[in-house]
């Protein structure tokens, strides 16, 4: 009978040897399947290949092209802000002096213009 009760000693290994493998096994699934875990758009099929544009859902836009420093094109979407923005959202910031301003010259003013080559 005392054949059948393993020792301190080979407990600790066995007890080892399966945390060890455990770990493992676990931190290569989360290698292999990182990208699962924080890209969910890999998730839906096409969700990377067939985007949806503002203008299917009634909103103005202008389509950009970004540059990034490693020679990746971004493609974007502006989406200018209305003037009365703040009066149809009550919690929505102003624009200091948007009053004074009409829509066109408001766009103008957005920080992106200046930062974006048209």
């Amino acid at each position: 009978m005392a054949g059948f009760i393993p020792s301190l000693e080979t407990f600790a290994k066995g007890t080892f040897a399966t945390a060890a493998t455990l770990g493992t096994v676990g931190a290569g699934l989360l290698y292999y399947g990182q990208n699962y875990l924080i890209y969910p758009s890999a998730y839906p099929s096409g969700s990377r290949t067939e985007v949806a544009v503002p203008s299917e859902f009634g909103l103005p836009y202008e389509d950009l092209e970004l540059q990034t420093s490693d020679g990746i094109t971004l493609r974007c979407y502006m989406l200018p802000q209305r003037k009365g923005l703040s009066n149809d959202y009550p919690g929505a910031p102003s624009v200091p002096g948007e009053n004074d301003l009409s829509e066109d010259e408001l766009i103008a003013r957005s920080p992106l213009r200046d930062n974006v080559s048209w």
